[in-house]
């Protein structure tokens, strides 16, 4: 992508990063609905869902500060905004 192009791309790389996650995520809770591996509420799910986001994000960061010093800053800013605000799960 053209450094000229960044700008306009970012809010629609913004929108896709959260609403394909979230559809996935609803799909899979539906489906796994009333199976015992799945917290019992909705704070518990809450908890579970974002420390796991956030230790993926560290992950994707500590590798690419190791293989590709280039693509840690979106890494980083990834980090950031998930520790901005936690995200409720959607009902």
């Amino acid at each position: 992508m053209r450094e000229s192009e960044r700008g306009a791309a970012e809010p629609w790389a913004k929108l896709w990063a959260t609403w394909v996650p979230a559809e996935f995520l609803s799909a899979y809770l539906e489906a796994a609905k009333g199976s015992p591996f799945l917290p019992q509420t909705r704070a518990e799910l809450n908890m579970l869902l974002h420390t796991h986001v956030i230790e993926k994000a560290l992950e994707q960061l500590g590798a690419d500060l190791d293989r590709r010093q280039d693509w840690a800053l979106a890494a980083l800013r990834a980090l950031l905004d998930l520790l901005e605000e936690p995200r409720p799960v959607a009902a």
